[in-house]
């Protein structure tokens, strides 16, 4: 099941009473090893998840994002139905490495850091052509 995709998605969070909402951006491939447990009809996959950060440095009031990690790497798991054409899947991702950011206030020079590599649950939808 090769795959090769976008990911977009927003982290909220609050340090020294200040909330940053931080957008990321990333490619990601997962490299997943599947089961059918009814013939096509239904499946099961797990494996790992290798992802590339398009987003590197953003600016919040008076703090500047510095992302310390290019690439991290995590695992996805879930299943897959397939009736006639239509594939219906649903996965859990986590983490096995952290993507490490950092917030550097401009004026103070003070240091915030945070973990952006969230765990996510992805619905998907496809057509079998």
């Amino acid at each position: 099941m090769p795959e090769l995709y976008y990911t977009n998605f927003k982290n909220e969070f609050t340090a020294d009473n200040t909330t940053f909402d931080v957008k990321s951006s990333r490619i990601d491939l997962p490299v997943l090893l599947g089961y059918n447990i009814l013939g096509n009809t239904l499946g099961v996959f797990v494996g790992p998840v290798a992802s590339y950060n398009l987003a590197k440095e953003d600016t919040f009031n008076d703090f500047k994002e510095n992302a310390r990690d290019n690439f991290t790497v995590g695992y996805q798991f879930g299943a897959q139905v397939e009736i006639s054409k239509l594939i219906l899947n649903a996965r859990y991702e986590g983490a096995f490495s952290k993507d490490s950011r950092n917030f550097i206030n401009r004026v103070s020079g003070e240091e915030i850091r945070y973990d952006n590599r969230p765990n996510l649950f992805m619905i998907g939808v496809g057509y079998k052509f």
